[in-house]
Formats: structure tokens, C-alpha cells, sequence
């Protein structure tokens, strides 16, 4: 991938954001809030991001990028929580 090209920065930066708000709407997503009257989770505010991204990518890269990122966001995201999960485990310094 020849960084210099405008169009692949361009698919970068969509796909950090979609990374980055796929990873923050799981996170966040046991988190209940109210609002307006309604409980919902906390992980819905980052998701229209990522469904824009996805629509924005697939109308510039088309259903290959779209796979190959939704791909390496699950691992990126299995990997995140991997990581919660073993550093929960670890005793903190009193």
C-alpha cells in the first residue's frame, strides 16, 4: 500500500474510525444510561460512526475492503478484550 496515495489515507482514517467506534460501542456496551425517558446502552452512541464508515468504505473500496476490515476488527476486538480480561486479573499496587 503506497502510503503517499490519497486515496488509501483516505481508507486509513475510515478505518480508524471504524475500528476505534467498533471497539468503543463493545466496551461501553454493558453501560445503561436513560435517556429521554428510555434505558439503553451506552455502546449505541459510537455505532452510527461505524455504520457510516462501513457505507463510505463500500462505496469507495467496495465489498472487499468492507470484509477485510470487518474481519480485522473482530480480531482487533477479540484482542481488546483479551487484554481487559487478563489485566482484571492482575492484583493492583497497594
Amino acid at each position: 500500500m503506497d502510503i503517499n496515495n490519497r486515496k488509501d489515507i483516505v481508507y486509513l482514517i475510515l478505518a480508524g474510525l471504524f475500528v476505534t467506534n467498533a471497539i468503543l460501542g463493545e466496551i461501553l456496551g454493558g453501560k445503561l444510561i436513560e435517556a429521554g425517558g428510555y434505558i439503553m446502552s451506552l455502546g449505541v452512541i459510537p455505532w452510527p460512526v461505524v455504520f457510516l464508515t462501513t457505507d463510505l468504505i463500500n462505496e469507495y473500496y467496495g465489498r472487499g475492503g468492507v470484509k477485510r476490515l470487518t474481519l480485522i476488527t473482530v480480531a482487533l476486538i477479540l484482542y481488546a478484550f483479551a487484554i481487559i480480561f487478563i489485566s482484571m486479573g492482575v492484583p493492583a499496587a497497594k
